[in-house]
């Protein structure tokens, strides 16, 4: 028998591809295998809106819920109106599709309230969460009064889960300390950006790399940007003698660091990245330690470019074989032999999905 499955995503749909709507894209691929609608119901407030004016009852039902959120459970007062904005929206599609199982990605905002809504109602669910969002530094986007309640409250949505899908083995041992049912399932390119980075790889093994290292990655969440800060101060400290490239969404924001050997060229379309990929001695990465896993570190594994961990960012540790080097200090990146014979990260594998919801 083939369940049915509703995908609220959280990402798909996103113009601008950072390692979230990648991983949303992911998960849309996997569970095309079976009969799944795949929607990100987080619509725009004008649209939502009008969801709650044509829905009333859902909007009630709503606010009765999120008072109940704002009384027991530490729903801050910016928390709760989201909740009574946005909640609507998913309640509707709810009711709306035929389904025998709810896959719910879970990340910052309405969805970690809404799983106690899914409790409340008796809907079966998978979470997915992009983050164990209680462990990200620099928090203070939770829509809860404390951490304490986010904590609480996301934990409760897992353990409340028939299953928690992660992103990591990381992520995989801290959720089962606190005795909840999950397994992992590790980010990997769809089929189209997976051709793009092996053609990525070929040009590499024919084009010589320049002595330009990149700075690649969206900084639209708080850890990223504060790594990508950290970074560029010590450049201006240990890296005057190589070149360096600040790549990805949001990262005009660095303009400041521009210098002789610090380009800042922010946002690029994928023909203008795909070059700097395929002449790039190396990419650099400074990760403050937090859950989930960086998309670009299995992106640019495929791409075969080697990168250099300069943080304590645990979950690049010990892939050396992969390409990832940990490096103590700058100066200490090996400017040549960048030529490495590296690893490739495979595919997982639906095995432990599979074996239980087929």
């Amino acid at each position: 028998m083939n369940i049915k499955i509703l995908h609220f995503s959280v990402f798909l749909g996103q113009a601008k591809r950072h390692g979230g709507v990648k991983r949303s894209e992911q998960l849309a691929e996997m569970l095309s295998v079976f009969d799944t609608i795949s929607i990100n119901p987080y619509v725009a407030l004008k649209q939502a809106t009008f969801i709650i004016f044509r829905n009333p009852l859902i909007l009630i039902e709503s606010l009765v819920f999120g008072l109940y959120l704002l009384l027991f459970h530490g729903l801050g007062l910016l928390g709760f109106i989201k909740f009574v904005l946005r909640a609507p929206c998913l309640i509707k599609e709810t009711r709306a599709c035929d389904f025998d199982l709810l896959f719910l990605e879970v990340s910052l905002g309405v969805s970690i309230p809404f799983m106690r809504y899914l409790n409340w109602k008796k809907i079966k669910y998978i979470a997915a969460p992009h983050n164990v969002e209680f462990l990200v530094p620099f928090q203070n986007r939770s829509g809860f009064r404390d951490k304490k309640y986010l904590f609480s409250s996301e934990v409760y949505g897992y353990q409340n889960a028939l299953e928690v899908l992660t992103i990591c083995e990381y992520d995989l041992s801290i959720l089962r300390n606190l005795e909840v049912k999950v397994f992992s399932y590790p980010y990997y390119p769809t089929k189209k950006d997976l051709l793009r980075f092996d053609s990525i790889r070929r040009n590499r093994e024919s084009n010589k790399q320049t002595d330009s290292f990149l700075l690649l990655g969206t900084v639209s969440n708080t850890p990223t940007y504060e790594g990508f800060k950290k970074l560029l101060d010590e450049l201006l400290l240990y890296g005057k003698e190589m070149q360096f490239k600040v790549v990805g969404f949001g990262t005009e924001c660095f303009k400041k660091y521009e210098s002789n050997n610090v380009q800042v060229l922010g946002s690029l379309p994928d023909d203008e990245l795909d070059i700097l990929l395929v002449t790039a001695k190396g990419v650099l990465i400074n990760q403050p330690q937090t859950t989930g896993f960086l998309t670009r570190i299995i992106d640019l594994n495929i791409c075969s470019i080697p990168m250099y961990l300069t943080s304590e960012y645990y979950q690049a540790k010990h892939m050396e074989k992969y390409g990832v080097f940990s490096v103590a200090r700058l100066e200490y990146i090996v400017l040549s032999n960048t030529k490495r014979d590296i690893a490739l990260f495979e595919r997982p594998n639906l095995s432990g999905f599979l074996g239980v919801h087929k």
